[in-house]
């Protein structure tokens, strides 16, 4: 992270991908004592080059988790704004005066599978 520009630091601490890299290489390579042919071992060399601490881990895993749980916390809106965007689209194109086209057959299976989703999800009609 030493090497990032400071204003894309930021970046770095909210991208899920770079947590979950920190903690694959932390946890399998954080605690190696291999020399390396430049005298340094394999934990100091990922330690100095990508900056990424052994002792550090712990935290990592908890940012990891609520990460997760935090995309499954927001999963059913986002799915019912969708759905509900494919509905009024699915509609709107099966009463299109050209017909439709594809869309008007693909449409009463959104709604179909709009219903039946939203009956699973307890939601009620939008």
């Amino acid at each position: 992270m030493q090497e990032l520009p400071v204003w894309w630091r930021w970046f770095a601490w909210i991208c899920p991908y770079q947590w979950s890299l920190y903690g694959l290489a932390t946890s399998q390579y954080g605690n190696v004592d291999s020399k390396l042919d430049t005298g340094e071992t394999v934990a100091e060399f990922v330690e100095n080059y990508f900056g990424f601490r052994y002792d550090f881990l712990g935290p990592v895993a908890g940012v990891l988790v609520a990460l997760s749980s935090n995309t499954w916390k927001h999963f059913p809106f986002s799915f019912r704004i969708m759905l509900s965007a494919l509905k009024k689209l699915g509609s709107f194109c099966s009463h299109s005066p050209v017909g439709g086209g594809t869309f008007a057959m693909l449409a009463p299976t959104n709604v179909l599978t709009t219903t039946s989703i939203m009956h699973f999800y307890n939601f009620e009609g939008s």
